[in-house]
Protein backbone atom coordinates (compact mmCIF):
# COMPACT_ATOMS: atom_id res chain seq x y z
CA UNK A 1 0.00 0.00 0.00
CA UNK A 2 2.53 2.11 0.68
CA UNK A 3 4.64 1.70 -2.56
CA UNK A 4 1.27 2.63 -3.99
CA UNK A 5 0.98 5.78 -2.29
CA UNK A 6 4.73 6.52 -3.27
CA UNK A 7 3.90 6.26 -6.42
CA UNK A 8 1.30 8.00 -6.90
CA UNK A 9 3.00 11.09 -5.16
CA UNK A 10 5.90 10.47 -7.89
CA UNK A 11 3.20 11.15 -10.43
CA UNK A 12 1.66 13.93 -8.96
CA UNK A 13 4.76 15.26 -8.72
CA UNK A 14 5.57 15.13 -12.36
CA UNK A 15 2.28 16.40 -13.18
CA UNK A 16 2.87 19.36 -11.05
CA UNK A 17 6.45 19.89 -12.23
CA UNK A 18 5.02 19.54 -16.12
CA UNK A 19 2.24 22.27 -15.19
CA UNK A 20 4.28 24.12 -13.69
CA UNK A 21 7.26 24.25 -16.91
CA UNK A 22 4.07 24.57 -18.90
CA UNK A 23 3.43 27.92 -17.01
CA UNK A 24 6.71 29.11 -17.64
CA UNK A 25 6.39 28.56 -21.39
CA UNK A 26 3.29 29.85 -21.69
CA UNK A 27 4.08 33.42 -19.54
CA UNK A 28 7.06 33.87 -22.08
CA UNK A 29 5.34 32.95 -25.64
CA UNK A 30 5.29 35.35 -28.33
CA UNK A 31 2.12 33.99 -29.49
CA UNK A 32 -1.35 35.14 -27.97
CA UNK A 33 -2.04 38.61 -25.96
CA UNK A 34 -0.36 39.15 -22.91
CA UNK A 35 -3.48 39.39 -20.39
CA UNK A 36 -4.83 35.46 -21.86
CA UNK A 37 -1.35 34.08 -21.27
CA UNK A 38 -1.19 35.43 -17.52
CA UNK A 39 -4.30 34.35 -17.08
CA UNK A 40 -3.27 30.71 -18.59
CA UNK A 41 -0.13 30.90 -16.57
CA UNK A 42 -1.54 31.25 -13.33
CA UNK A 43 -4.15 28.92 -13.83
CA UNK A 44 -1.49 26.40 -15.01
CA UNK A 45 0.82 27.65 -12.10
CA UNK A 46 -1.90 26.66 -9.66
CA UNK A 47 -2.57 23.24 -10.74
CA UNK A 48 1.48 22.79 -10.17
CA UNK A 49 1.31 23.73 -6.77
CA UNK A 50 -1.62 21.97 -5.82
CA UNK A 51 -0.48 18.81 -7.49
CA UNK A 52 2.71 19.00 -4.85
CA UNK A 53 0.55 19.85 -2.16
CA UNK A 54 -2.31 17.64 -2.96
CA UNK A 55 -0.02 14.03 -2.02
CA UNK A 56 0.83 15.72 1.23
CA UNK A 57 -2.15 17.33 2.48
CA UNK A 58 -3.88 13.92 2.00
CA UNK A 59 -1.36 12.41 3.97
CA UNK A 60 -2.14 14.24 7.17
CA UNK A 61 -4.69 13.02 9.59
CA UNK A 62 -8.48 14.01 8.77
CA UNK A 63 -8.40 15.97 11.53
CA UNK A 64 -5.67 18.27 10.34
CA UNK A 65 -7.28 18.25 6.80
CA UNK A 66 -10.70 19.14 8.00
CA UNK A 67 -9.60 22.05 10.41
CA UNK A 68 -6.85 23.05 7.28
CA UNK A 69 -10.50 23.26 4.89
CA UNK A 70 -12.38 25.12 7.70
CA UNK A 71 -9.75 27.70 8.22
CA UNK A 72 -8.86 28.33 4.25
CA UNK A 73 -13.02 28.55 3.51
CA UNK A 74 -13.75 30.89 6.38
CA UNK A 75 -10.79 32.95 5.41
CA UNK A 76 -12.13 33.39 1.89
CA UNK A 77 -15.98 34.19 3.10
CA UNK A 78 -14.26 36.76 4.86
CA UNK A 79 -11.98 38.35 2.17
CA UNK A 80 -15.12 38.12 0.14
CA UNK A 81 -17.46 40.08 2.39
CA UNK A 82 -15.17 43.10 2.60
CA UNK A 83 -13.46 43.72 -0.66
CA UNK A 84 -14.78 43.78 -4.14
CA UNK A 85 -12.99 43.58 -7.37
CA UNK A 86 -12.60 47.09 -8.73
CA UNK A 87 -10.25 47.31 -11.65
CA UNK A 88 -8.11 45.14 -14.00
CA UNK A 89 -4.59 46.34 -14.89
CA UNK A 90 -3.92 46.05 -19.13
CA UNK A 91 -2.46 42.26 -18.88
CA UNK A 92 -5.91 41.33 -15.93
CA UNK A 93 -4.27 41.81 -13.01
CA UNK A 94 -6.83 42.25 -10.42
CA UNK A 95 -7.31 45.40 -8.06
CA UNK A 96 -9.45 44.95 -4.80
CA UNK A 97 -11.02 47.66 -2.41
CA UNK A 98 -12.96 47.51 0.23
CA UNK A 99 -16.71 47.42 -0.10
CA UNK A 100 -18.08 50.28 1.34
CA UNK A 101 -15.01 52.57 0.21
CA UNK A 102 -15.95 54.92 -2.65
CA UNK A 103 -14.39 55.26 -5.61
CA UNK A 104 -11.72 58.12 -6.20
CA UNK A 105 -14.30 60.24 -8.48
CA UNK A 106 -17.35 60.02 -6.20
CA UNK A 107 -15.09 61.63 -3.37
CA UNK A 108 -14.74 64.58 -5.49
CA UNK A 109 -17.20 67.63 -5.19
CA UNK A 110 -19.02 69.05 -8.79
CA UNK A 111 -16.67 70.66 -10.91
CA UNK A 112 -16.83 75.02 -9.90
CA UNK A 113 -15.59 76.57 -12.92
CA UNK A 114 -13.23 80.05 -11.99
CA UNK A 115 -15.36 82.95 -12.26
CA UNK A 116 -13.67 85.61 -11.45
CA UNK A 117 -11.05 84.75 -14.17
CA UNK A 118 -10.59 87.85 -16.40
CA UNK A 119 -9.50 86.47 -19.78
CA UNK A 120 -12.23 85.15 -21.63
CA UNK A 121 -12.54 81.37 -23.10
CA UNK A 122 -11.50 81.60 -26.74
CA UNK A 123 -11.39 78.26 -28.62
CA UNK A 124 -11.87 79.88 -32.28
CA UNK A 125 -8.54 81.38 -32.24
CA UNK A 126 -5.72 79.05 -33.61
CA UNK A 127 -2.17 78.30 -33.94
CA UNK A 128 0.40 75.86 -34.99
CA UNK A 129 1.05 74.44 -31.30
CA UNK A 130 -2.33 73.44 -31.30
CA UNK A 131 -4.08 69.76 -30.58
CA UNK A 132 -7.30 70.48 -31.25
CA UNK A 133 -8.51 66.71 -31.95
CA UNK A 134 -7.52 62.71 -30.86
CA UNK A 135 -3.71 62.08 -31.69
CA UNK A 136 -2.95 65.56 -32.81
CA UNK A 137 -3.70 67.33 -35.62
CA UNK A 138 -4.45 64.82 -38.25
CA UNK A 139 -5.19 61.94 -35.83
CA UNK A 140 -1.69 60.24 -37.34
CA UNK A 141 -0.34 60.23 -33.24
CA UNK A 142 2.44 62.39 -34.85
CA UNK A 143 3.09 66.19 -34.03
CA UNK A 144 6.03 68.84 -35.15
CA UNK A 145 7.53 71.67 -34.62
CA UNK A 146 7.76 71.08 -31.39
CA UNK A 147 11.98 71.53 -31.00
CA UNK A 148 12.15 69.43 -27.73
CA UNK A 149 15.52 68.68 -26.41
CA UNK A 150 16.76 65.25 -25.67
CA UNK A 151 18.57 66.45 -22.38
CA UNK A 152 16.60 65.69 -19.65
CA UNK A 153 19.40 64.47 -17.22
CA UNK A 154 20.57 68.22 -17.24
CA UNK A 155 17.04 69.94 -18.05
CA UNK A 156 13.90 67.53 -17.20
CA UNK A 157 10.73 68.27 -17.45
CA UNK A 158 8.91 71.01 -15.30
CA UNK A 159 5.79 70.32 -13.35
CA UNK A 160 3.50 73.44 -13.74
CA UNK A 161 1.08 72.25 -11.56
CA UNK A 162 -1.00 68.72 -11.20
CA UNK A 163 -4.38 68.41 -9.68
CA UNK A 164 -7.57 65.96 -8.90
CA UNK A 165 -9.67 65.10 -11.72
CA UNK A 166 -12.90 62.78 -12.52
CA UNK A 167 -12.54 59.23 -13.63
CA UNK A 168 -12.23 57.99 -16.98
CA UNK A 169 -9.58 57.62 -20.12
CA UNK A 170 -10.24 60.60 -22.34
CA UNK A 171 -7.39 62.14 -23.16
CA UNK A 172 -6.87 66.43 -23.38
CA UNK A 173 -7.54 68.19 -26.07
CA UNK A 174 -5.77 72.13 -26.32
CA UNK A 175 -6.36 75.31 -28.36
CA UNK A 176 -5.02 78.44 -27.76
CA UNK A 177 -4.13 78.14 -24.48
CA UNK A 178 -7.51 76.08 -23.16
CA UNK A 179 -8.09 72.12 -22.59
CA UNK A 180 -10.95 70.47 -22.69
CA UNK A 181 -11.36 66.76 -21.50
CA UNK A 182 -14.46 64.14 -20.02
CA UNK A 183 -14.31 63.32 -16.73
CA UNK A 184 -16.73 61.15 -14.50
CA UNK A 185 -17.78 62.18 -10.59
CA UNK A 186 -20.44 60.31 -9.33
CA UNK A 187 -23.08 59.90 -11.45
CA UNK A 188 -22.37 63.32 -13.47
CA UNK A 189 -20.15 63.08 -16.70
CA UNK A 190 -18.85 66.35 -17.64
CA UNK A 191 -17.15 67.53 -20.88
CA UNK A 192 -14.90 70.43 -18.99
CA UNK A 193 -12.27 73.20 -19.79
CA UNK A 194 -9.18 73.98 -18.07
CA UNK A 195 -6.94 77.27 -18.54
CA UNK A 196 -3.57 75.47 -19.16
CA UNK A 197 -1.65 78.16 -17.60
CA UNK A 198 -3.50 77.51 -14.30
CA UNK A 199 -4.93 74.47 -14.28
CA UNK A 200 -8.51 76.48 -13.55
CA UNK A 201 -11.80 74.78 -14.28
CA UNK A 202 -13.22 77.56 -16.92
CA UNK A 203 -16.75 75.61 -17.94
CA UNK A 204 -18.20 72.26 -17.61
CA UNK A 205 -21.29 70.92 -19.39
CA UNK A 206 -22.91 68.34 -17.11
CA UNK A 207 -24.83 65.02 -18.55
CA UNK A 208 -26.47 62.79 -15.93
CA UNK A 209 -24.95 59.56 -16.88
CA UNK A 210 -22.36 56.89 -15.51
CA UNK A 211 -20.41 54.10 -17.39
CA UNK A 212 -18.58 51.52 -14.87
CA UNK A 213 -17.31 47.87 -15.16
CA UNK A 214 -14.59 46.20 -13.72
CA UNK A 215 -12.30 45.42 -16.97
CA UNK A 216 -13.14 49.29 -18.37
CA UNK A 217 -13.46 50.85 -14.76
CA UNK A 218 -15.13 54.08 -14.69
CA UNK A 219 -16.54 56.96 -17.13
CA UNK A 220 -15.90 58.54 -20.22
CA UNK A 221 -12.97 57.34 -22.91
CA UNK A 222 -13.50 59.31 -26.17
CA UNK A 223 -11.72 62.09 -26.65
CA UNK A 224 -13.53 65.84 -27.83
CA UNK A 225 -13.06 67.66 -30.77
CA UNK A 226 -12.38 71.17 -30.95
CA UNK A 227 -13.36 73.06 -34.27
CA UNK A 228 -14.65 76.18 -35.09
CA UNK A 229 -14.85 77.37 -31.63
CA UNK A 230 -17.17 74.72 -30.73
CA UNK A 231 -16.68 71.37 -28.49
CA UNK A 232 -17.92 67.84 -30.00
CA UNK A 233 -18.02 65.13 -27.51
CA UNK A 234 -19.46 61.62 -27.27
CA UNK A 235 -19.45 60.32 -23.88
CA UNK A 236 -19.55 56.45 -22.85
CA UNK A 237 -23.50 55.76 -22.91
CA UNK A 238 -23.75 57.38 -26.26
CA UNK A 239 -24.52 61.16 -25.86
CA UNK A 240 -22.96 63.44 -28.38
CA UNK A 241 -22.89 67.14 -27.55
CA UNK A 242 -21.94 70.12 -29.66
CA UNK A 243 -20.86 72.76 -26.90
CA UNK A 244 -20.19 76.27 -27.46
CA UNK A 245 -16.65 76.53 -26.89
CA UNK A 246 -16.63 80.32 -24.85
CA UNK A 247 -19.03 78.93 -22.13
CA UNK A 248 -19.81 75.17 -22.18
CA UNK A 249 -23.56 75.44 -23.51
CA UNK A 250 -24.74 73.12 -25.17
CA UNK A 251 -25.70 73.87 -28.96
CA UNK A 252 -27.16 70.67 -29.70
CA UNK A 253 -27.32 66.91 -28.19
CA UNK A 254 -28.17 63.91 -29.75
CA UNK A 255 -28.80 60.07 -27.54
CA UNK A 256 -26.90 58.05 -30.76
CA UNK A 257 -28.53 55.04 -28.58
CA UNK A 258 -32.10 56.24 -29.68
CA UNK A 259 -30.82 56.28 -33.13
CA UNK A 260 -29.52 53.19 -33.06
CA UNK A 261 -32.96 51.88 -31.17
CA UNK A 262 -31.30 50.73 -28.38
CA UNK A 263 -30.96 51.32 -24.41
CA UNK A 264 -27.30 51.53 -22.09
CA UNK A 265 -28.08 48.15 -21.33
CA UNK A 266 -28.38 46.90 -24.79
CA UNK A 267 -25.26 48.67 -25.75
CA UNK A 268 -22.75 47.72 -23.28
CA UNK A 269 -24.21 43.77 -24.17
CA UNK A 270 -22.81 44.71 -27.32
CA UNK A 271 -19.95 46.88 -27.20
CA UNK A 272 -18.96 46.40 -23.20
CA UNK A 273 -16.22 48.31 -22.19
CA UNK A 274 -18.37 52.20 -23.14
CA UNK A 275 -18.02 54.18 -26.10
CA UNK A 276 -14.62 55.78 -27.23
CA UNK A 277 -15.09 56.73 -30.37
CA UNK A 278 -13.72 60.57 -31.03
CA UNK A 279 -16.02 62.90 -33.07
CA UNK A 280 -14.59 63.66 -36.18
CA UNK A 281 -15.39 66.68 -38.20
CA UNK A 282 -15.08 66.32 -41.93
CA UNK A 283 -16.50 69.74 -44.69
CA UNK A 284 -18.66 70.71 -41.57
CA UNK A 285 -19.95 67.54 -40.36
CA UNK A 286 -19.49 65.53 -37.61
CA UNK A 287 -19.00 61.45 -37.47
CA UNK A 288 -19.03 59.24 -35.00
CA UNK A 289 -19.39 55.44 -34.98
CA UNK A 290 -23.00 54.15 -33.29
CA UNK A 291 -23.09 50.31 -33.74
CA UNK A 292 -26.30 48.60 -32.34
CA UNK A 293 -28.34 46.21 -30.87
CA UNK A 294 -30.09 44.88 -33.73
CA UNK A 295 -27.70 42.62 -36.08
CA UNK A 296 -29.54 43.72 -39.06
CA UNK A 297 -29.96 47.61 -38.33
CA UNK A 298 -26.29 48.41 -37.37
CA UNK A 299 -24.94 52.04 -37.87
CA UNK A 300 -21.06 51.68 -38.51
CA UNK A 301 -21.01 55.83 -39.19
CA UNK A 302 -23.23 58.72 -38.83
CA UNK A 303 -22.58 61.99 -39.83
CA UNK A 304 -24.72 65.05 -38.25
CA UNK A 305 -24.21 68.27 -39.56
CA UNK A 306 -21.86 70.41 -37.33
CA UNK A 307 -23.85 73.44 -36.38
CA UNK A 308 -27.65 71.90 -36.31
CA UNK A 309 -26.87 67.92 -35.20
CA UNK A 310 -29.34 66.94 -38.21
CA UNK A 311 -28.26 63.79 -39.18
CA UNK A 312 -27.00 63.68 -42.56
CA UNK A 313 -26.16 60.34 -43.66
CA UNK A 314 -25.84 56.51 -42.48
CA UNK A 315 -23.33 54.47 -43.79
CA UNK A 316 -22.70 50.31 -43.75
CA UNK A 317 -23.84 47.33 -41.39
CA UNK A 318 -20.86 46.85 -38.67
CA UNK A 319 -20.82 47.05 -34.94
CA UNK A 320 -18.87 49.61 -33.32
CA UNK A 321 -15.30 48.98 -32.37
CA UNK A 322 -13.29 51.47 -29.51
CA UNK A 323 -11.64 52.70 -32.68
CA UNK A 324 -12.13 56.19 -34.06
CA UNK A 325 -12.65 57.08 -37.56
CA UNK A 326 -9.80 59.13 -39.38
CA UNK A 327 -9.67 61.17 -42.35
CA UNK A 328 -6.85 59.91 -44.93
CA UNK A 329 -6.17 60.23 -48.82
CA UNK A 330 -5.72 56.81 -50.34
CA UNK A 331 -4.85 56.33 -53.31
CA UNK A 332 -5.56 59.97 -54.37
CA UNK A 333 -9.10 59.43 -52.63
CA UNK A 334 -10.07 61.71 -49.55
CA UNK A 335 -11.79 58.99 -47.58
CA UNK A 336 -13.14 58.10 -43.58
CA UNK A 337 -11.54 55.17 -42.70
CA UNK A 338 -12.51 53.04 -39.22
CA UNK A 339 -11.72 49.87 -37.89
CA UNK A 340 -15.04 48.35 -36.86
CA UNK A 341 -15.70 45.55 -34.72
CA UNK A 342 -14.73 43.17 -37.29
CA UNK A 343 -14.16 44.88 -40.54
CA UNK A 344 -12.09 47.77 -41.72
CA UNK A 345 -14.09 50.12 -43.99
CA UNK A 346 -13.32 52.77 -46.38
CA UNK A 347 -16.75 55.73 -46.67
CA UNK A 348 -17.38 58.41 -48.93
CA UNK A 349 -17.03 61.46 -46.64
CA UNK A 350 -19.87 63.02 -48.73
CA UNK A 351 -22.30 60.37 -48.90
CA UNK A 352 -20.89 57.27 -46.20
CA UNK A 353 -20.90 54.94 -48.99
CA UNK A 354 -18.87 52.10 -48.63
CA UNK A 355 -15.54 51.71 -50.80
CA UNK A 356 -14.21 49.28 -49.70
CA UNK A 357 -13.56 46.58 -46.94
CA UNK A 358 -11.30 43.96 -45.29
CA UNK A 359 -12.15 41.47 -42.76
CA UNK A 360 -10.08 42.12 -39.10
CA UNK A 361 -11.49 39.94 -36.66
CA UNK A 362 -12.68 41.00 -33.24
CA UNK A 363 -15.84 41.16 -30.76
CA UNK A 364 -16.44 44.44 -28.55
CA UNK A 365 -17.09 42.41 -26.21
CA UNK A 366 -14.15 40.12 -25.81
CA UNK A 367 -11.19 40.67 -27.79
CA UNK A 368 -12.24 44.15 -29.12
CA UNK A 369 -10.35 46.41 -31.88
CA UNK A 370 -8.98 49.64 -30.25
CA UNK A 371 -6.12 50.98 -32.41
CA UNK A 372 -6.67 53.19 -35.27
CA UNK A 373 -6.03 52.47 -38.63
CA UNK A 374 -3.44 54.78 -40.07
CA UNK A 375 -1.90 55.37 -44.01
CA UNK A 376 0.81 53.05 -44.26
CA UNK A 377 2.30 54.53 -47.97
CA UNK A 378 -0.12 56.12 -50.30
CA UNK A 379 -2.03 53.23 -51.02
CA UNK A 380 -2.09 51.02 -48.11
CA UNK A 381 -3.68 50.91 -44.98
CA UNK A 382 -1.96 49.68 -41.70
CA UNK A 383 -4.04 47.71 -38.62
CA UNK A 384 -3.06 46.70 -35.24
CA UNK A 385 -4.85 45.37 -32.36
CA UNK A 386 -4.16 43.14 -29.28
CA UNK A 387 -4.92 40.08 -28.13
CA UNK A 388 -2.63 38.01 -29.99
CA UNK A 389 -3.39 39.22 -33.33
CA UNK A 390 -0.82 42.44 -34.69
CA UNK A 391 -0.22 44.06 -37.50
CA UNK A 392 -1.27 44.13 -40.78
CA UNK A 393 -0.61 46.03 -44.02
CA UNK A 394 -3.37 45.93 -46.60
CA UNK A 395 -3.20 47.59 -50.37
CA UNK A 396 -5.83 49.36 -51.89
CA UNK A 397 -7.39 48.59 -55.54
CA UNK A 398 -9.06 50.15 -58.41
CA UNK A 399 -10.22 48.56 -61.17
CA UNK A 400 -9.57 50.31 -64.77
CA UNK A 401 -13.54 51.25 -64.28
CA UNK A 402 -12.28 53.36 -61.02
CA UNK A 403 -14.48 50.93 -58.65
CA UNK A 404 -12.41 50.05 -55.63
CA UNK A 405 -11.65 46.34 -55.52
CA UNK A 406 -10.90 43.83 -51.99
CA UNK A 407 -7.97 45.42 -50.47
CA UNK A 408 -4.75 42.85 -50.77
CA UNK A 409 -2.92 41.79 -47.90
CA UNK A 410 0.30 42.77 -47.95
CA UNK A 411 1.38 40.69 -44.91
CA UNK A 412 -0.15 40.17 -41.59
CA UNK A 413 2.30 39.16 -37.96
CA UNK A 414 1.92 39.01 -34.82
CA UNK A 415 3.98 42.01 -34.37
CA UNK A 416 2.74 45.71 -32.36
CA UNK A 417 0.00 43.78 -30.73
CA UNK A 418 -1.57 47.31 -29.90
CA UNK A 419 -4.03 46.25 -27.44
CA UNK A 420 -5.17 50.09 -26.15
CA UNK A 421 -2.90 52.05 -27.96
CA UNK A 422 -2.16 53.15 -31.24
CA UNK A 423 1.15 53.35 -33.44
CA UNK A 424 3.04 55.80 -35.23
CA UNK A 425 4.54 55.50 -38.57
CA UNK A 426 7.45 57.46 -40.21
CA UNK A 427 9.83 56.69 -42.77
CA UNK A 428 8.67 53.25 -43.71
CA UNK A 429 8.34 52.45 -39.63
CA UNK A 430 5.90 51.68 -37.45
CA UNK A 431 6.90 52.28 -33.29
CA UNK A 432 4.35 51.06 -31.02
CA UNK A 433 3.79 49.21 -27.90
CA UNK A 434 3.95 45.30 -28.85
CA UNK A 435 1.58 44.54 -25.45
CA UNK A 436 3.83 46.29 -22.96
CA UNK A 437 7.00 46.54 -24.96
CA UNK A 438 7.89 49.67 -27.42
CA UNK A 439 8.08 48.01 -30.61
CA UNK A 440 9.64 49.08 -33.98
CA UNK A 441 8.54 47.15 -37.17
CA UNK A 442 9.43 47.88 -40.96
CA UNK A 443 6.12 49.00 -42.50
CA UNK A 444 6.90 47.35 -46.07
CA UNK A 445 6.89 43.42 -44.64
CA UNK A 446 6.48 43.22 -41.25
CA UNK A 447 9.93 42.66 -39.65
CA UNK A 448 10.73 43.51 -36.40
CA UNK A 449 13.44 45.83 -35.66
CA UNK A 450 13.91 45.38 -32.44
CA UNK A 451 11.60 44.88 -29.19
CA UNK A 452 12.54 46.60 -25.93
CA UNK A 453 11.94 48.53 -22.79
CA UNK A 454 8.36 47.51 -21.03
CA UNK A 455 5.91 50.70 -20.44
CA UNK A 456 3.01 48.22 -19.53
CA UNK A 457 -0.58 49.25 -21.74
CA UNK A 458 0.56 52.68 -21.99
CA UNK A 459 0.47 55.03 -24.85
CA UNK A 460 2.81 56.57 -27.21
CA UNK A 461 3.04 60.02 -29.36
CA UNK A 462 5.76 60.91 -32.34
CA UNK A 463 7.02 64.27 -31.11
CA UNK A 464 9.02 65.35 -34.27
CA UNK A 465 12.19 62.68 -33.48
CA UNK A 466 11.13 61.44 -30.57
CA UNK A 467 8.81 59.18 -29.29
CA UNK A 468 7.28 60.61 -25.85
CA UNK A 469 5.57 57.29 -24.35
CA UNK A 470 3.42 57.32 -21.22
CA UNK A 471 3.38 53.56 -19.02
CA UNK A 472 1.05 52.34 -17.62
CA UNK A 473 1.85 53.14 -14.25
CA UNK A 474 2.46 56.50 -14.65
CA UNK A 475 6.55 56.95 -16.11
CA UNK A 476 6.95 59.37 -18.96
CA UNK A 477 9.55 58.51 -21.35
CA UNK A 478 11.19 60.02 -24.14
CA UNK A 479 12.86 57.79 -26.28
CA UNK A 480 14.63 58.12 -30.28
CA UNK A 481 13.08 57.98 -33.43
CA UNK A 482 15.87 55.49 -34.98
CA UNK A 483 14.57 51.99 -36.80
CA UNK A 484 18.04 50.75 -36.11
CA UNK A 485 18.26 50.69 -32.09
CA UNK A 486 16.09 51.07 -29.35
CA UNK A 487 17.69 54.37 -27.32
CA UNK A 488 15.61 55.98 -24.29
CA UNK A 489 17.18 59.61 -23.80
CA UNK A 490 15.28 60.18 -20.22
CA UNK A 491 12.37 59.18 -18.25
CA UNK A 492 10.60 60.64 -15.25
CA UNK A 493 7.52 59.66 -13.05
CA UNK A 494 4.97 62.10 -13.71
CA UNK A 495 1.84 59.99 -12.32
CA UNK A 496 0.84 57.74 -9.32
CA UNK A 497 -2.07 55.30 -10.49
CA UNK A 498 -2.78 53.37 -13.77
CA UNK A 499 -2.60 55.56 -16.62
CA UNK A 500 -3.87 54.22 -20.35
CA UNK A 501 -4.95 57.88 -21.56
CA UNK A 502 -2.90 59.53 -24.43
CA UNK A 503 -0.61 62.19 -23.80
CA UNK A 504 -1.59 65.99 -25.30
CA UNK A 505 0.88 68.22 -26.29
CA UNK A 506 0.18 72.18 -26.62
CA UNK A 507 3.72 73.66 -28.12
CA UNK A 508 5.58 72.02 -25.61
CA UNK A 509 3.43 71.70 -22.29
CA UNK A 510 2.26 68.29 -21.89
CA UNK A 511 -0.83 67.15 -20.04
CA UNK A 512 -1.53 63.97 -19.17
CA UNK A 513 -4.28 62.15 -16.90
CA UNK A 514 -5.41 59.08 -15.58
CA UNK A 515 -8.45 58.38 -13.59
CA UNK A 516 -7.46 60.43 -10.37
CA UNK A 517 -5.18 63.23 -11.31
CA UNK A 518 -3.74 65.63 -14.20
CA UNK A 519 -0.90 66.80 -14.52
CA UNK A 520 1.11 69.53 -16.54
CA UNK A 521 4.47 69.87 -17.46
CA UNK A 522 7.30 71.85 -19.65
CA UNK A 523 8.87 69.67 -22.02
CA UNK A 524 12.74 71.22 -22.47
CA UNK A 525 13.18 72.86 -25.77
CA UNK A 526 16.06 73.10 -27.86
CA UNK A 527 15.98 77.10 -28.16
CA UNK A 528 17.04 78.09 -24.42
CA UNK A 529 19.22 76.08 -21.68
CA UNK A 530 15.73 75.48 -19.80
CA UNK A 531 12.15 74.74 -20.97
Amino acid sequence: MEKKSSKLRFLMWIIGALLLVWAVICYFSESGGLAIRNVTSLILAAGGVGAFILPWFWAQSRRFRWITVGVVVALLVVAASVLELRQTSGSLMPRFALRWERTPDERLNPVKPDRNAENVVDLATTSEQDFPQFLGPDRTNRVSGRGLSADWSNYPPQLKWRRSIGAGWSSFVAVNGFAVTMEQRGESEYVTCYEIATGKPRWAHRETTRHATVLGYIGPRSTPTIYDGRVYSLGATGILCCLDGATGKPVWTKNTFDLAGMSQADAERYVAWGRSCSPLIVDDKVVVSIGGADPDNLISLAAFDALTGEVIWKGANYQASYASPALITLAGERQIVVVNQDYVTGHDPNSGQVLWEFDWAGRSNANANTSQALAATDDSIFVSKGYGKGAGVYRLIRGDDGQWQSPQELWQNNSLKTKFSNVAIRDGYAYGLDDKRLSCVRVADGKKMWKQQQYGYGQTIMVDDYILVAGEMGELALVAVDPQQFRELGRVQVLNAQTWNTPCLYGRTMLLRNSEEVVCYELPGTDSTSP
